[in-house]
């Protein structure tokens, strides 16, 4: 498997400053509209996840089916998503 760029440039701005922050193989993403992304790497996987952080003082909450398989424009693809999602 090659190795997938899980810190897209573009979307480095929103990586999530707080108890999870960057790691070597995990990494949190928080958009403004209140939805974020959880993305660990392995050398034999990657994996996101779909998160939701409820209020400013708050930690966030995982939901969803983990999306495996990623490549580096598939991660890219899935953070535009979730970073347009219009907050219900």
């Amino acid at each position: 498997m090659d190795k997938v760029e899980i810190l897209i440039p573009e979307f480095k701005p929103f990586a999530y400053p707080g108890t999870n922050k960057v790691w070597e193989n995990h990494i949190v993403y928080r958009f403004p509209n209140g939805y974020g992304a959880s993305i660990i790497q392995d050398e034999n996987f990657s994996e996101l996840m779909l998160v939701f952080f409820p209020t400013i003082e708050t930690d966030y909450i995982l939901f969803g089916k983990p999306t495996g398989d990623l490549t580096t424009e598939k991660i890219r693809s899935l953070l535009i998503e979730i970073k347009n999602n219009e907050k219900n």
